[in-house]
């Protein structure tokens, strides 16, 4: 009857806001994405392009899957970092992948590149902590479960129901920590 989930567009687009006012509107940026043509990685990449385009000070360089995976993340941003080393910022569509690129940036010294992950992990809450990671957009799945329950009922008492009811996600930083 319904699909209740986060809005991954919404997450892309808030990760390349904070991003980019984080570059003070100026740079070059590169997107781990998931699979390629998959619904969710699209949406927050489409997202984050959205943001991004609204920066004309910021440049996409690189934009290349990692299949959800956080070692070929590594090896992804290792390639971005060789062919692009004016990146200043990335943006993963998952924090699995962010932990390849975060463990990349280490490998090749690159502590000056902002990194946003998408999920809010606990791993990426850590990295947050420890300063290694700029921010990863959060999810709510307890929202989901809770709108869920209290939408099965509503349908069960013979009300309507729109197509899609979106949960809330948000930037997570140090400060809401």
């Amino acid at each position: 009857e319904t699909f209740i989930g986060s809005d991954n567009r919404k997450g892309g687009d808030l990760a390349g806001e904070y991003l980019a006012q984080a570059l003070h509107d100026h740079g070059n940026v590169a997107v781990i994405e998931g699979f390629a043509g998959h619904e969710t990685g699209d949406q927050r990449k489409g997202g984050f392009n959205d943001a991004i385009a609204r920066h004309p000070g910021i440049h996409i360089v690189a934009s290349q899957p990692a299949n959800w995976e956080q070692e070929k993340a590594f090896n992804v941003t290792q390639n971005v970092l060789q062919a692009h080393p004016e990146v200043q910022g990335i943006f993963c569509c998952n924090d699995v992948m962010a932990m390849g690129a975060l463990e990349a940036l280490s490998s090749a010294n690159r502590k000056d590149v902002l990194l946003v992950g998408f999920d809010a992990s606990a791993d990426a809450r850590k990295a947050i902590k420890a300063g290694t990671m700029l921010a990863s957009v959060a999810q709510y799945p307890s929202e989901m479960g809770r709108i869920s329950v209290e939408s099965a009922v509503n349908l069960l008492g013979g009300k309507s129901l729109p197509p899609y009811i979106p949960t809330k996600v948000e930037v997570i930083d140090k400060s809401k920590l």
